[in-house]
């Protein structure tokens, strides 16, 4: 990781770098096993998107679909087009990408690959790279981002699979209000008088009352541990879409293995990607990387 980094930079790596690596024996590539081992997203994830909050979206998937999923008139909104979506056998894309679900243990989805483009805050226009929970969840991308090599397409379509496998695709989408209100909701079912700051408390009454009738009873034993683990006022609503983007960058480098090819794959997202390329190589050459590493290929972990 280390080289692949310094190469990637443009520098030459070091003669004892390069008498380190020629003893270093093969990388060992992921497996099933070890890409389904839920100590993976322990390692992965921050503690911003803590085990209590994954939880809640992992145990409430269907319940909170149904509340927050979006229709397919999203889709016109965002202007991809229906046909654009990929046959799902067939295609040398889909079937990349049915690949690597298998290994993920990811279930059904849908995944589109559109000639449209995403804006930034500035209005700009940036590449699609993200999960629309719709009846099926879908991937959509820009086709730009898929237009290089099979590693780097492995490493957009994997880091999407990996969010769709910890079931974070309702973080991802929502805008930080409304996930703030949803997280609000779940809490205040346990906490009366729980009200994140910044939101208005009656929001969050009216929003744990829907989703009380939305959601069965006898989950309730099972989400007071995670909704009281979020129970923070001060929870950081506003990052949290950004960081599963970062950590869907992780798990891309995690499945691919290599440093060039994932920087190559980011930079097609465009000039704003430069902050995420640097924060993927420092990660690259972390011990947490390294663990994610030894997680996935099914070596022993602590």
């Amino acid at each position: 990781m280390a080289a692949g980094a310094i190469t990637t930079l443009g520098q030459t790596v070091s003669a004892e770098l390069t008498a380190q690596l020629e003893k270093q024996t093969p990388r060992k590539e992921p497996v099933a096993k070890g890409l389904r081992d839920a100590a993976l997203d322990e390692a992965m994830y921050p503690q911003r998107v803590n085990p209590g909050f994954r939880s809640l979206f992992k145990l409430l998937e269907e319940p909170l679909g149904k509340l927050y999923g979006s229709d397919s008139k999203k889709l016109a909104l965002m202007g991809v087009d229906r046909r654009e979506k990929l046959p799902r056998a067939g295609h040398p894309i889909r079937e990349l990408a049915n690949k690597l679900a298998t290994e993920l243990g990811v279930g059904e989805f849908e995944l589109y690959v559109t000639a449209a483009q995403d804006k930034n805050e500035d209005g700009k226009p940036v590449p699609y790279y993200t999960i629309e929970p719709l009846e099926l969840p879908s991937l959509i991308l820009s086709a730009s981002l898929l237009e290089g090599s099979e590693t780097e397409r492995r490493f957009f379509l994997g880091g999407l699979l990996k969010l769709l496998q910890s079931k974070l695709v309702l973080p991802l989408r929502l805008a930080p209000d409304d996930l703030g209100v949803l997280v609000g909701g779940l809490v205040r079912q346990f906490v009366p008088d729980y009200c994140p700051l910044g939101f208005a408390e009656k929001r969050i009454i009216n929003e744990a009352a829907r989703q009380k009738r939305a959601i069965p009873s006898r989950l309730a034993p099972q989400v007071l541990p995670h909704a009281m683990e979020c129970a923070s006022a001060t929870l950081d609503f506003e990052s949290i879409s950004e960081t599963l983007v970062q950590c869907s960058h992780y798990a891309g480098l995690l499945l691919t293995g290599s440093v060039p090819s994932a920087v190559a794959a980011l930079r097609r997202k465009g000039p704003a990607a430069e902050r995420q390329i640097d924060d993927l190589l420092r990660y690259a050459v972390t011990e947490e990387f390294a663990e994610l590493q030894r997680i996935a290929a099914a070596a022993e972990h602590t």
